[in-house]
């Protein structure tokens, strides 16, 4: 038999237990030392995957930097008429921006890069996201490594199936944030997996006023019901709006609650997030839905019925599952990623 077909078998065939322990206690793996060099690797390797993302025009951080702009110019950025013609003048006619929807904190924090040219800000972003890659890693290694298993194997191999992950290439390759608010996230439980409730809130707080998704995240102490844990985010929620008012002023927020509730629950959607809902590029179970609805002609009311009902009874099954294993911070944080 040819090495590659011995190869290919060797593949095939599913490790026993008694090879998984061997490797599994291989005396590499055992040592701190080894998983450093492997964090360094991995970062050596995602840079050089990711380099060529360096100074193409993103899809989504020429919004960021528009709506930067946009407060700076005290422009209502939610107003989809003036928006866009708000990024030709700092882009050109040629380009592309996507609407702001998120918080008015993002943009806030974005402003310290609205006096530099699109190029600049746009390169800054991108090793700003690879130094987050590289302290996602770190993070993730804090968080899940258990001290009573003494090899570092499982960490190892979850950096490994990390550098190939599309979605964190992606956030990178599009220049999105979603990087910021995974380190954020692995903070605030690795925070709270020391019993620290100030800054694990904190961090969660500030996540949830950077995108609004993290919300979902408060399910977790809502199954372990931590009253203490809801004080403190809301504490620290309400002090980050404070700062932010305090700095650019309580329209921009009036302007974001305006355009959030009319997006979310009024009658008339925007011809974006009518496109996005069923974008190929969108994931998300109603764009599937949608997609169906346009391939085979069927009627939008059914397709939303349906995506609705199973969006109900999968938010249930976590629900139920928190609760059940509402001990278990790896899985429970595991679930909700």
């Amino acid at each position: 038999m040819s090495p590659l077909k011995n190869l290919f078998k060797f593949l095939k065939t599913p490790l026993t237990t008694e090879q998984f322990q061997r490797i599994d206690n291989f005396y590499l793996f055992k040592k701190k030392s080894f998983v450093v060099l492997i964090i360094l690797i991995s970062f050596a390797f995602f840079l050089i995957k990711m380099y060529p993302s360096l100074n193409i025009v993103k899809i989504d951080d020429p919004s960021y930097y528009v709506a930067a702009i946009g407060i700076k110019k005290s422009v209502n950025i939610y107003e989809l008429s003036t928006f866009p013609s708000l990024g030709e003048k700092v882009l050109g006619k040629s380009s592309n921006v996507l609407p702001y929807v998120y918080p008015p904190l993002l943009a806030e924090i974005f402003t310290i890069f609205s006096g530099l040219d699109y190029q600049t800000y746009t390169q800054i972003l991108f090793f700003f996201n690879m130094l987050l890659s590289l302290l996602l890693l770190i993070g993730l290694f804090l968080l899940f490594h258990s001290e009573k298993h003494k090899s570092y194997f499982p960490t190892i191999f979850f950096f490994f199936l990390l550098n190939i992950n599309t979605p964190v290439t992606r956030t990178i390759h599009n220049g999105q944030v979603n990087l910021l608010i995974l380190n954020l996230l692995i903070f605030a439980f690795f925070f709270y997996k020391n019993n620290k409730f100030l800054p694990s809130s904190f961090c969660l707080g500030l996540a949830c006023l950077i995108k609004i998704f993290p919300l979902i995240f408060l399910l977790i102490f809502l199954a372990k019901k931590k009253i203490k844990y809801f004080i403190f985010f809301t504490m620290n929620s309400f002090l980050l709006v404070s700062v932010s008012i305090l700095f650019y002023g309580e329209q921009i927020w009036r302007n974001y609650l305006v355009h959030f509730f009319q997006n979310f629950f009024g009658n008339k959607k925007t011809i974006f997030s009518l496109l996005y809902s069923s974008a190929i590029s969108n994931n998300s179970l109603r764009s599937f839905f949608n997609q169906l609805s346009q391939l085979y002609n069927l009627p939008a009311s059914l397709t939303s019925l349906v995506s609705l009902l199973l969006s109900i009874l999968i938010f249930a099954a976590t629900c139920f599952l928190l609760i059940k294993y509402k001990n278990n911070l790896t899985f429970s944080f595991s679930l909700l990623i």
